[in-house]
């Protein structure tokens, strides 16, 4: 069952007509048939995102990241969509890739920016601040404890390089 995106959200996208395309496998204009793929391809934009940003936010920061950061919302989105299109033979393009492929690597690179701590959200004003920064957890260290010191040897009493 997915947490945060809703068929609304694709709809923002590319429009009802398009979504109920990719989704409506039996041709019948009613997507209430198709509720289990497309719950299963939102669950799977979310876990797709969740994946990345699990590695700054918990699933509670994660939802209110996604509730105030719109941006991060559409890129959630667009993953969705070209979940969908990949299910359908008649919308992927002759390497397997669907109609938005472009989309869903923009998406996951953003995504990954956010997760290690090399990009911002505006929802994180809300969340809470990402337990990385700069791209790497960052522990408090003294500095008068050197970081390395290679082995001493009979030349070299201190190490090699008196780091």
């Amino acid at each position: 069952m997915a947490r945060y995106l809703t068929i609304t959200d694709l709809d923002s996208l590319v429009g009802r007509a398009r979504v109920e395309q990719y989704f409506d496998d039996d041709l019948s204009g009613d997507l209430a048939e198709e509720s289990t793929e497309l719950d299963d391809v939102l669950t799977a934009a979310e876990n797709e995102a969740d994946k990345y940003l699990k590695r700054s936010f918990s699933d509670d920061q994660i939802d209110t990241l996604i509730d105030n950061d719109k941006s991060l919302r559409r890129d959630v989105a667009w993953v969705a969509l070209e979940f969908a299109t990949e299910r359908r033979p008649e919308f992927c393009q002759p390497d397997g890739k669907g109609a938005f492929w472009a989309q869903y690597e923009r998406s996951v690179e953003a995504f990954k920016a956010l997760g290690k701590g090399n990009a911002r959200s505006r929802g994180e004003a809300a969340a809470g601040k990402s337990t990385r920064i700069g791209g790497t957890v960052q522990p408090r260290v003294s500095r008068s404890v050197p970081r390395f010191i290679f082995a001493p040897d009979r030349d070299h009493p201190r190490g090699h390089g008196d780091f």
